[in-house]
């Protein structure tokens, strides 16, 4: 398989990029993120390079526009340009991965996605702006539409608004239409001592937005975050003081859904460390059953030495069974979760960054898992890089994730996978640099070809293998 992609700057104010099967190879992998069990679905932040160069053009308050959403195009063109003080960007892309994905019988079946996006923005002075969002996606006889007016408004130097409103149009195959609204509004403070965010989301039932990442509807949530500090003139801590975060979010009827105060306290001491304690109550509706959950949260960080840190995190409380087996209802039970990073660097060339999320929940008294374990979730990642000169650079990475769950009362397929990645890098200024990579993937779960199904059998195999290359080269004339 084969990519290309062409940058032209006809003026200095202007960028026009073309592409063909852009970064079908990650040079960067996804950070490990603990996946399971997840109430909403969890966001994995853009790795591929031609999505995140200018990035910012397409960004708002909501997020309307999520680029790996289009997970397989083949052709696209971008253009992101500032004149004066307006700012404007816009895209067209296809997208394979619909047509590919669809039912063979299905009317969609090998037709792709075609996604547009539009963006202006009028910068103001005092750092305030007004910005336009529309975003579009054709795939066979379904469509949808979104636009949006959003604003910046810097009341001083301390104080400054952020708002945005947003209406969208879906249309299904067979013509049905559904309409929607969206909006945002948050007043912030930014200072040394005092910091302060007033927030409103909204997303009506009936809002779509397939581009954006928006994964809950029929919404009103508000949000209040505070921060105070005191800096002590003598001792070794630097900085001291408490959080407070409260939410609270009602559906369009009226009804309260969910609930969340948390207590956090946080101290910085000289030498690079910080300690953090937070205790949570959160309340969550989920299938017309209300949950009383708890959180204490511990973390630590430890940077004293130039050669080492360390960042451990341990959690422990109540959390639903988001995912019960077939004939439950969601319930209650007891989770213990460790995340812990250390970062080695015995050379100056060399780093090394081992990561460990491990995340455990079980049965409580008076649910179907009483006295039982519901699931254990384990994730490595050890990563290498070495610097060899200021162009050069080879990067390893070992990834290892493990499920083990209680098939009779938890809705979730066992499964291992151990993935491995290295890249060889040239760059020898932005714009022209060499990328040389290999990927391989084992897993636990194989694809079924006669039931299009994944089929778990326990031992690992060969899922992924990739060898790629990707080179971009600077042309001045």
């Amino acid at each position: 398989r084969a990519g290309l992609d062409v940058k032209l700057v006809p003026r200095d104010a202007v960028t026009l990029d073309f592409t063909i099967n852009p970064d079908f190879s990650q040079v960067e992998s996804d950070e490990p993120q603990v996946t399971v069990n997840q109430r909403f679905e969890v966001f994995f932040p853009e790795k591929r390079p031609f999505f995140l160069e200018n990035a910012d053009f397409f960004a708002s308050p909501i997020t309307l526009f999520f680029s790996r959403r289009l997970s397989d195009p083949q052709f696209g063109a971008r253009m992101t340009g500032k004149f004066g003080r307006w700012a404007t960007g816009a895209l067209i892309m296809d997208d394979r991965a619909p047509g590919r994905t669809a039912d063979p019988a299905s009317a969609g079946a090998g037709d792709r996605a075609v996604a547009v996006v539009g963006t202006a923005r009028r910068d103001f002075a005092n750092q305030s702006n007004l910005g336009f969002f529309y975003t579009s996606r054709d795939f066979g006889a379904s469509s949808n539409r979104v636009g949006s007016v959003s604003t910046h408004l810097r009341l001083d130097t301390n104080w400054y608004i952020n708002g945005q409103a947003a209406a969208s149009r879906d249309t299904d195959a067979d013509g049905t239409t559904v309409d929607g609204a969206a909006s945002s509004v948050e007043l912030n403070r930014s200072g040394r001592a005092f910091n302060y965010n007033l927030s409103y989301l909204g997303f009506s039932p009936g809002f779509r937005a397939p581009l954006g990442f928006v994964p809950r509807t029929d919404m009103h949530e508000v949000y209040s975050f505070m921060t105070y500090r005191w800096y002590p003139k003598k001792g070794p801590l630097q900085n001291w003081g408490p959080n407070s975060f409260v939410q609270g979010t009602w559906n369009y009827a009226g009804a309260l859904q969910d609930s969340m105060v948390r207590f956090p306290v946080q101290f910085e001491f000289k030498r690079r460390v910080e300690a953090f304690y937070r205790h949570s109550l959160i309340s969550e509706t989920i299938a017309g059953l209300r949950f009383d959950q708890r959180e204490d949260l511990v973390e630590f960080e430890w940077e004293t030495l130039r050669w080492l840190s360390v960042d451990t995190t341990v959690s422990a409380g109540t959390r639903p069974n988001y995912s019960p087996a077939e004939g439950l209802a969601p319930f209650l039970g007891s989770y213990r979760d460790w995340e812990v990073e250390v970062t080695f660097k015995p050379v100056s060339r060399l780093s090394i960054d081992e990561t460990l999320l491990w995340s455990r929940l079980d049965g409580r008294a008076g649910t179907p898992a009483a006295g039982a374990r519901i699931f254990d979730n384990v994730l490595f990642r050890s990563r290498a890089n070495y610097q060899f000169t200021r162009a050069w650079s080879l990067r390893a990475i070992l990834d290892y994730n493990s499920l083990d769950p209680n098939a009779a009362v938890v809705g979730l397929e066992r499964g291992r996978h151990l993935g491995a990645d290295i890249l060889l890098t040239w760059l020898a200024q932005p714009g022209t640099a060499l990328y040389i990579g290999y990927t391989d993937g084992y897993d636990s779960q194989r694809l079924d070809p006669t039931r299009r199904e994944l089929t778990p059998d326990g031992a690992l195999r060969s899922t992924g293998r990739q060898v790629f290359v990707k080179s971009s080269w600077l042309l001045r004339f």
